[in-house]
């Protein structure tokens, strides 16, 4: 199941904590096993719905949670604290 939030990560500084987006927008998919995607995209959305169709068909097996940095990693785990509760 795909749920979409956004949030304004001035108002949100306690849950972005030290994950810097550096770009706008910045897009994070976050998936039963973790991390799938963080970073920019342009913002059409035709190339956002391409990514979220490949994200969709599985996990990919370039792609584990270990390759993003600890602070999009520590940001994924409140993020998901958040919306489970």
């Amino acid at each position: 199941m795909w749920c979409r939030h956004w949030f304004d990560i001035e108002d949100e500084a306690e849950l972005v904590g030290d994950f810097d987006v550096e770009t706008f927008p910045t897009l994070v998919v976050i998936g039963p096993e973790g991390l799938r995607f963080a970073g920019p995209v342009e913002p059409q959305a035709d190339t956002v719905r391409r990514l979220l169709r490949a994200m969709a068909s599985g996990p990919s097996p370039a792609v584990r949670s270990a390759d993003f940095g600890a602070e999009i990693q520590a940001f994924a785990k409140r993020f998901r604290r958040r919306i489970e509760s």
